[in-house]
């Protein structure tokens, strides 16, 4: 339902709304919008819907949306309306989201999980342009930026990555592996996309730094994948390794199988 509404018409005592209108904006409404509107009872007159309120400019919008959508969202709001800061708006306090909502560039994030007082100060902060983010958001952030293992990468793009930090070109990484050049570019894209990197050299870098022990262990062995916990042997017949130097001969040091490996795979104050 779109419409004005005013918590001070609903709380005896209250003279007037300290964060005037906020226009809280979504494409469905949710069921935790209503933790919302109960912190903003007697602080606020809200504008709820998806169209400009016409009675009064807002002083803030909360925006309600997804990953998938806060970008164009944002982006239309801050097009026609480039003065009024922006929040968004989530069920929980989720580091994916609220990193999201600050590449947009809306003034933060807040939660249907903080205290009314927490929203309420997160958002009187917001509307005077300065940045929010609940704590634990910020440090549920800075965990995944700075630990490798909660990039949400597969086993093979790991293994690419490894031998990428190895210094290894891309044919040599197609000799290693096994696999054709289009599909070691394939993974490699995916792969930045994930990290957050532009190119081969940043993802190296950043591999270099969050992954010593692999990197060394992968020089050591020239480049061989040894992604920590192993992998089991494939069957025989799937592949020889380049070091070996004819077909049924095998070097003392060097295995003819290589790994089976699986594809696929506060800031406010």
């Amino acid at each position: 339902m779109t419409g004005m509404w005013s918590a001070a018409q609903e709380s005896a005592g209250v003279e007037h709304e300290d964060l005037g209108v906020i226009w809280v904006k979504y494409i469905h409404p949710t069921p935790w919008l209503r933790r919302l509107e109960k912190a903003l009872r007697g602080q606020a007159i809200l504008h709820r819907g998806q169209e400009l309120p016409c009675e009064a400019c807002p002083s803030l919008v909360v925006l309600c949306a997804d990953e998938n959508t806060i970008s164009s969202e944002a982006s239309c709001l801050l097009s026609s309306n480039p003065d009024v800061p922006i929040v968004i708006f989530g069920p929980s306090a989720d580091p994916s989201l609220a990193r999201a909502a600050l590449r947009a560039g809306t003034q933060g994030f807040v939660h249907a999980e903080m205290s009314p007082e927490q929203i309420i100060r997160a958002l009187a902060v917001a509307e005077k342009g300065e940045f929010v983010i609940p704590r634990e958001v910020v440090q549920g952030m800075l965990a995944k930026e700075f630990r490798t293992d909660t990039w949400d990468l597969t086993h093979r793009q790991l293994e690419i990555l490894q031998l990428v930090a190895g210094g290894l070109s891309n044919i040599q990484i197609v000799a290693r592996l096994y696999l054709s050049e289009s599909t070691v570019k394939h993974h490699l894209t995916a792969a930045y996309k994930v990290m957050g990197v532009k190119n081969r050299k940043q993802a190296a870098v950043l591999f270099r730094r969050n992954r010593p022990g692999q990197i060394s262990t992968c020089a050591a062995n020239g480049g061989s994948s040894s992604l920590a916990g192993g992998t089991p042997p494939e069957p025989a017949g799937r592949g020889v390794s380049e070091d070996v130097p004819s077909a049924g001969a095998q070097s003392p040091n060097v295995p003819n199988r290589r790994p089976n490996i699986r594809e696929g795979g506060s800031m406010w104050r």
